[in-house]
């Protein structure tokens, strides 16, 4: 993969998340990777720290959304299934 910037995120947990294997996707395409997981200095929320590719180095920037895509089971069904078998990883849109 070539390197390109490294981010920082915050989500409320690190369920399901994986350094070295949890990936980025923006739009199914593999952008990143996870490198790190920690928390912000008052233990709130986790902390990722993530290498995106150089060819997506524009998608570093303030108004990026980030989440994490996980199986889930609702009452309008079933999403995520992909994450069964490949596991979850962090869904990015700019």
């Amino acid at each position: 993969m070539q390197s390109g910037p490294e981010i920082t995120i915050q989500f409320e947990t690190a369920e399901g998340l994986e350094v070295g294997k949890t990936q980025l996707r923006y739009k199914d395409v593999t952008i990143g990777q996870v490198k790190g997981i920690g928390f912000n200095e008052d233990r709130s929320k986790v902390v990722v720290e993530a290498e995106l590719t150089r060819n997506v180095s524009n998608l570093a920037r303030e108004g990026t959304n980030f989440w994490v895509v996980r199986p889930r089971l609702g009452v309008s069904g079933v999403s995520g299934l992909g994450t069964l078998v490949s596991g979850a990883y962090i869904g990015v849109d700019a």
